[in-house]
């Protein structure tokens, strides 16, 4: 995620927004995220019921290679927006948040194969498993 989506590659944190669409996907779940190469946490960010849509705000930092990882219980569809990054205290002049525009890091809803999934083969997935890497990022529309 560093180095991508308006992160600069010195971040150290992102702030992120996790929407997952259970809409299809019966059962209920949830959704943990964090930084590349640490243990994943037995907290969650984001919960959902059986055929629901939620969203959830969450600061995450950033691990090796500037990824994230994500899991996603039951295989829900999941979205990922950056809305802001932290850098380091030592770097900081007027403070350590930077907010940007919404970027979209990645959306799974409309991919034909098995949920999660990446937007480019070279992020690694499997079932449930999603390392946010090397996406591209782009702005969603906004309405």
């Amino acid at each position: 995620m560093a180095g991508r989506c308006g992160v600069p590659a010195q971040a150290t944190a992102a702030a992120i927004t996790v929407t997952v669409d259970n809409g299809a996907t019966p059962g209920p779940g949830f959704v943990t995220v964090w930084p590349e190469g640490a243990n994943i946490p037995t907290a969650s960010v984001l919960n959902y019921s059986d055929r629901q849509v939620r969203a959830n705000g969450v600061i995450v930092g950033i691990g090796i290679g500037g990824a994230v990882d994500l899991f996603s219980l039951n295989g829900a569809p999941v979205i990922v927006d950056v809305t802001g990054w932290f850098v380091p205290a030592a770097t900081a002049t007027s403070g350590r948040f930077t907010p940007i525009a919404p970027a979209r890091a990645i959306d799974t809803r409309n991919q034909p194969q098995a949920r999660p999934l990446s937007l480019r083969p070279d992020v690694v997935h499997d079932a449930n498993h999603l390392k946010l890497a090397n996406v591209w990022c782009q702005t969603p529309n906004v309405r």
